[in-house]
């Protein structure tokens, strides 16, 4: 499914202008439904406008007081981007790192609020139960889940 964005890409690099690049991937993977990519693209286009190293994430400590500020205010808002399109598409589990980073713990709580017992729910229990993001919720799924006794021990 990437390759031909990747080959739509190679002219545009040749181009010189690395921001639509960037851009074109950014609206590539948002269409895909590639959230992790969108955020590493997000994350290199506010680098490239800031002048810093595309690839290699910077150490926020080094950098001049305003570019740090300003790269790390983009941060917080792409990781809660990214989190709620992930909870969009009902992946609590690849939502939770995101917004638990920004401190969004009420939005993963109330996902978590409207899971249905069913299959599949191990991260789930994990973090409403074991991380303490919705411990009522999470015990209750571990109820239906194993039964009581199990539930438990």
């Amino acid at each position: 499914m990437l390759e031909p964005a990747f080959e739509a890409l190679e002219p545009m690099l040749e181009s010189g202008d690395p921001g639509s690049s960037l851009d074109y991937l950014i609206v590539r993977f948002r269409e895909s439904k590639e959230y992790h990519l969108l955020f590493e693209a997000k994350l290199m286009k506010k680098r490239l406008e800031l002048g810093l190293p595309l690839v290699q994430a910077p150490n926020l400590g080094a950098l001049p007081h305003n570019v740090q500020a300003v790269y790390q205010q983009h941060l917080i808002a792409t990781a809660q981007e990214t989190g709620e399109l992930f909870l969009e598409s009902g992946d609590i589990p690849k939502a939770w790192p995101y917004l638990r980073a920004t401190g969004d713990v009420q939005r993963v709580a109330a996902a978590i609020e409207k899971v249905e017992p069913g299959e599949n729910l191990d991260a789930i229990i994990e973090i409403a139960f074991m991380q303490g993001v919705h411990p009522a919720k999470g015990l209750q799924l571990v109820i239906e889940k194993l039964g009581i006794c199990r539930a438990l021990t």
